[in-house]
């Protein structure tokens, strides 16, 4: 993945007195991974369902190069919109149940950001960050926290009533579909009271977890990717 643009490493405090908490976990139709608030959603072209990476890719780079990003921004970008929309997608469990679970949080993800004053940038969570996002969701009592596409005025009636984060060495395994996921990815399963929420859930409307909060940013320096990885984003330029 090319990753010309800067990066930060999402902290918290874990003192549980400090307002840097993940405060609530959203259902969204397209889930994404200085101090300010975040709510990641998604901004930009999105993969079709059974589409592969080299075909958004196809679509994605000149999408964002008429949009006046430069080609390496571009490739930033829609690489970073594979990986989130790829992985983020919860299954629903047991629908007699209405339960849904999936992934929350996925380490070392880089995930696109674009401020209001059009400052670009990716961010990503360590594995040591998630776990104490995580511990501090339940210890603040925040398990009934969930809305619609981070509208604080469309709440869900909804529990999350189970947490675990995988650890092979530990024998936490992830979960079923997601095998493919680094060790420290949070998984979380709700279950959902809200007749219609549970209908958007059914006809896809929704499809993945998206957390909010607060949380603090330090500049990381990502290391120089192997040059195959900018020939194959080249060639796939050559061929639009």
């Amino acid at each position: 993945m090319e990753k010309n643009l800067p990066t930060f490493k999402v902290v918290i405090d874990e003192n549980p007195d400090s307002p840097q908490e993940v405060s609530a976990v959203a259902l969204v139709d397209n889930p994404a991974i200085g101090e300010g608030f975040f709510a990641f959603k998604a901004e930009f072209v999105q993969p079709r369902d059974g589409e592969d990476q080299d075909s958004f890719m196809q679509r994605c780079i000149p999408y964002m190069i008429d949009e006046g990003k430069d080609e390496g921004q571009a490739a930033a970008i829609c690489y970073s919109v594979w990986d989130s929309q790829r992985y983020a997608k919860f299954a629903v469990t047991d629908a007699d149940k209405r339960i849904v679970a999936g992934p929350a949080m996925i380490p070392e993800m880089l995930i696109y950001r674009v401020d209001p004053d059009g400052t670009e940038y990716n961010v990503m969570f360590d594995a040591k960050t998630i776990e104490a996002i995580a511990e501090k969701f339940f210890i603040k009592g925040f398990q009934r926290n969930g809305n619609e596409m981070h509208d604080p005025t469309k709440p869900v009636d909804l529990v999350f009533f189970q947490s675990w984060i995988a650890d092979k060495s530990k024998g936490v395994p992830h979960m079923a579909q997601f095998e493919n996921l680094p060790d420290g990815t949070w998984y979380m399963a709700a279950k959902i009271y809200d007749d219609a929420t549970w209908a958007k859930v059914k006809d896809g409307t929704f499809r993945g977890f998206s957390v909010e909060g607060l949380f603090d940013m330090k500049p990381i320096k990502m290391q120089a990717q192997p040059n195959d990885v900018l020939e194959q984003i080249k060639a796939l330029l050559a061929d639009i």
